[in-house]
């Protein structure tokens, strides 16, 4: 099975020309460091989450913020051991064919870009459409999310953090459940 972990660089949230780093960088499984992390982890799953939070720039309401990061993949490979049958030879009237193991490609096709609004997670309007931000090797580089800051964004707890976070969650990734 080969995946491609989302590879993050750098990571900034801009404001009026002035970045900052996140106060809060956290997937499902633990924190991230903002110089460099896989938002997902090396394997991709459904339904992955990565929250990113920054009290100052998000409780500038209407405020344009804009998080730019480089984008990277790596690639990932599973290794695992040969199953060998067990010899049945005194059974089987004739060898079984050589079966070569499935190798499937598991990458995230869509993601959902959030906010907490009090009741809910919400779609974060957006500048740009970035649903397919990940699905395609071509979109490596420096890439920009730019938002306004809605009057609505209410503060959640995500591990141990209090306060406005942005969610990413993977919300199609074809293949990541196959065993090989």
């Amino acid at each position: 099975k080969i995946q491609r972990p989302v590879v993050l660089k750098e990571i900034q949230i801009l404001h009026e020309h002035q970045g900052d780093m996140p106060d809060f960088l956290w997937n499902n499984k633990s924190s991230l460091d903002p110089s460099e992390c896989s938002m997902f982890g090396q394997q991709p799953a459904l339904y992955d989450e990565c929250y990113i939070g920054q009290k100052f720039l998000f409780d500038q309401m209407n405020a344009t913020v804009t998080l730019s990061f480089d984008l990277s993949f790596d690639e990932f490979t599973i290794q695992q051991t040969a199953v060998h049958e067990p010899d049945l030879s005194i059974i089987k009237k004739r060898p079984a064919a050589i079966a070569l193991p499935l190798r499937y490609e598991c990458w995230i096709q869509e993601i959902a870009i959030e906010y907490f609004n009090g009741k809910g997670w919400r779609k974060l309007p957006m500048e740009h459409d970035l649903s397919a931000l990940f699905a395609q090797k071509s979109n490596e580089g420096a890439r920009k999310l730019t938002f306004r800051v809605p009057q609505d964004w209410e503060e959640t707890t995500q591990g141990g953090y209090e306060g406005k976070c942005l969610r990413i969650q993977v919300t199609r990734a074809d293949n990541c459940y196959m065993q090989d």
